[in-house]
């Protein structure tokens, strides 16, 4: 029941929202860059990637109409575009946007398994959690990646991961943060999880449960 009124929305916000609004040409391709952008939330989406895997796919469609169908999503409020990291307006630009959902609920609209990619979830919830706090917000992509770039004053990188009970993620996750004080010395790092690990040992950055951390909206 969830799922069917989920797609029933998703169908009305399609035509009211975007069709109508934006006297959409060719729907079939609208459709399909909606299906991507939802299903895979705070995932990295290059409009140039996402063009060539259409015309693969057999539709015809120009890139300009990516891009201009991208912005459409984003103008209705369906997606927000992080940027990467960077002091460049052109390195910005040169390099794919994470996008994130308005809702992570619209998932299930489009995947049989909307409780898998759990992370990425939480991580598309941190981001809502710090975009309504007006924070000015972007993504560091290098060696390692770190999620969010909270670059108000003090400076703040944050990762999110649904356990650390796993060592392989709790390696993985502890590289990054010491990847992030090496890159940022004055900055504060901080790491996200759902399921709570306490640390055995004192490290470099900030383990928060999720629920803790979206309790704080200052």
């Amino acid at each position: 029941m969830r799922t069917l009124i989920l797609q029933e929305y998703v169908s009305l916000l399609f035509y009211k929202d975007l069709v109508e609004r934006f006297d959409i040409r060719n729907e079939p391709i609208l459709r399909l860059l909606m299906k991507t952008s939802c299903s895979q939330p705070a995932s990295l989406l290059s409009p140039h990637k996402l063009y060539k895997d259409i015309k693969s796919m057999g539709f015809r469609t120009s890139k300009n109409t990516v891009y201009e169908y991208l912005h459409y999503l984003q103008e209705a409020h369906l997606l927000f575009a992080l940027p990467i990291y960077s002091q460049s307006v052109r390195k910005q630009e040169q390099n794919p946007k994470k996008y994130h959902l308005i809702d992570v609920g619209l998932v299930q609209a489009y995947r049989p398994d909307p409780s898998g990619d759990r992370g990425h979830k939480l991580e598309n919830i941190v981001f809502l959690h710090e975009r309504r706090k007006k924070t000015q917000l972007s993504y560091f992509h290098n060696s390692h990646e770190l999620d969010l770039i909270m670059e108000n004053q003090p400076l703040c990188y944050v990762n999110t991961t649904w356990s650390l009970a796993s060592p392989v993620t709790f390696q993985r996750e502890s590289e990054a943060m010491q990847f992030g004080k090496k890159t940022f010395p004055e900055g504060r790092g901080v790491l996200v999880c759902h399921e709570e690990q306490p640390a055995e040992r004192e490290l470099p950055f900030q383990i928060i449960p999720a629920w803790k951390y979206l309790l704080d909206t200052k």
